[in-house]
Parts: C-alpha cells; structure tokens; sequence
C-alpha cells in the first residue's frame, strides 16, 4: 500500500484566475494497493481525494464581466489496473 499527500498554496494568481478553474488552493489525498494475482496477472486499485478550495472570480470576457465567488470544489478520481504479461 503507498500514499501520498500534496498542497500547492496559490497554483493561479488572482488576476489569471478564470472560470473554468477557479480554485485558490489544493489539497490532494492518495491511497493506492496493488497486489499479485495467479501466475502473470496483478492488479492495483488507487484513489485520490482533491479539495480545490473556494474562490472569488471577476474576469472580464468578450461578452462582459463575470464576478462571483464559487462554493468549495471537491473531487475524487478512482482508478484499476489489470495487468497480464506473457
């Protein structure tokens, strides 16, 4: 079993922060098992918990100005792997 832990502080400066991430901080939690099978096959099953935190936007687009402030995002990527070798 492996785990890991992250925190990137600012990974966009507020003034380059756009809709389509608009996060101020992230925290990310990882877990991951992998284990032997019969004879060539393994497998392995991961998961990682993501808190992009909560931030305020105001960016002026083509159309106009959008402001607003964003509710807190949480994400959570699962993953498997099934490998057999010859």
């Amino acid at each position: 079993m492996t785990a890991g832990f992250s925190y990137d502080s600012s990974p966009v400066d507020d003034k380059d922060r756009t809709l389509d991430l608009p996060f101020d901080e992230i925290i990310k939690l990882s877990v991951a098992y992998a284990w032997k099978g019969k004879k060539n096959l393994d497998f392995a099953i991961g998961s990682t918990f993501m808190y992009a935190g909560d931030e305020k936007v105001d960016q002026m687009t083509a159309g106009g100005r959008v402001k607003g402030e964003f509710d807190k995002n949480y994400i959570i990527f699962l993953g498997t792997t099934v490998r057999y070798t010859f």
